[in-house]
């Protein structure tokens, strides 16, 4: 399955290859589906083509078709960072907690985060609303919680985590 995110977009289109390797265009757009439900979409024809559009149903729904899901994607939220503090060497196992974090049960995760400058070590997608992690090393010192997503969407807690 494609996730593609999109901000405020109702038509778009996808290139893609079939699974006989042959490259195709998909068609643009695809038109709104009724509140509540998906938009439709359509797939490329003619030899050799393999392409598959789909396209943001009325009140950002998703538009389903085939494999390909068109997300609405919304800003990333951070709200806490459990424990607060913890050794400047690193470490310390964390759970952040916010909204609209990207990623699932199979390893992949799109958001990112980061103590200071340094990314959380071996960041875990829990749910859309946790992740867990190991803070890296940073000197001793108050830091701003940091991350964002594939959106381009951005999220800050400032002085929120302290390495002592």
């Amino acid at each position: 399955t494609i996730v593609i995110f999109a901000n405020n977009t109702t038509t778009g289109s996808f290139s893609g290859t079939s699974n006989g390797g042959r490259q195709g265009a998909g068609a643009t757009g695809g038109s709104g589906g009724s509140p509540g439900k998906g938009g439709s979409g359509s797939s490329g024809g003619g030899a050799g083509s393999a392409g598959v559009s789909g396209a943001i149903g009325a009140n950002g729904a998703d538009g389903i078709e085939g494999s390909i899901v068109v997300k609405k994607a919304n800003p990333i939220s951070f709200s806490s960072i459990s424990p607060s503090s913890g050794p400047k060497a690193g470490g310390t196992t964390i759970t952040i907690k916010g909204g609209n974090f990207i990623g699932n049960d199979h390893g992949w995760i799109g958001t990112s985060a980061k103590i200071g400058t340094v990314s959380v070590i071996n960041l875990t997608w829990v749910s859309e609303t946790e992740m867990t992690g190991t803070t890296p090393a940073e000197p001793a010192g108050v830091y701003n919680v940091m991350g964002g997503n594939p959106d381009g969407s951005k999220a800050v807690m400032s002085m929120k985590f302290t390495f002592t």
